[in-house]
């Protein structure tokens, strides 16, 4: 990656997105305009030329599958959704329920799909298609985000509650050997 298109990752990420996320080729991210009421994932070539609008939707965190070509996004609220769809933009499809769903990340050599949800804080998972979703952890406090170390066999999430601030934590990939690394924090909304 060039320093322009790390500068463009760094602008994109603090000014325009709640998510950002990139293969070798574009930078994709999340975008919701009050002025004219936009909604939609967008992407940018590595080079900072050429900024297209890849799906008109609503989305709070989005991820990206390199190895299948698919994105995945997370949008909030109570009847909150993980929907999938081409990175060419094809027509969205459910891909799971997920109330309260946040952070979203994906498991190329698992085939899995992962999300923190705040109400209650969990972190789930299923299989990219998503059957088989399981409830890995659960909490007290809100979870905001989920991120993979997928060659160390961990996932990192981070949570807030009212009475302790924030925490981050870490587990097995399978939820397990859970421990918390950080608490009394500020605010952790997105961990990487």
């Amino acid at each position: 990656m060039t320093l322009r298109s790390a500068l463009l990752v760094t602008v994109l990420a603090s000014i325009l997105a709640p998510a950002v996320a990139a293969d070798e080729f574009r930078i994709y991210w999340s975008e919701e305009r009050k002025y004219d009421g936009f909604s939609g994932i967008r992407r940018v070539a590595t080079d900072g030329i050429q900024v297209e609008t890849v799906l008109w939707t609503t989305a709070d965190h989005i991820a990206l599958d390199g190895a299948r070509d698919r994105i995945y996004w997370t949008f909030g609220g109570p009847q909150n959704r993980i929907m999938t769809a081409s990175k060419l933009g094809a027509a969205p499809e459910i891909l799971v329920d997920a109330p309260y769903g946040e952070g979203v990340t994906v498991d190329p050599v698992g085939a899995k799909i992962y999300w923190a949800t705040s109400d209650p804080g969990t972190v789930q998972r299923a299989n990219l298609d998503g059957t088989s979703v399981e409830t890995l952890t659960t909490y007290t406090d809100d979870l905001h985000e989920v991120e993979l170390d997928i060659s160390g066999g961990k996932m990192y999430f981070a949570g807030w509650s009212s009475g302790s601030g924030g925490t981050i934590r870490r587990a097995n990939l399978d939820g397990s050997d859970a421990e918390t690394l950080a608490t009394g924090l500020p605010t952790p909304f997105d961990i990487a």
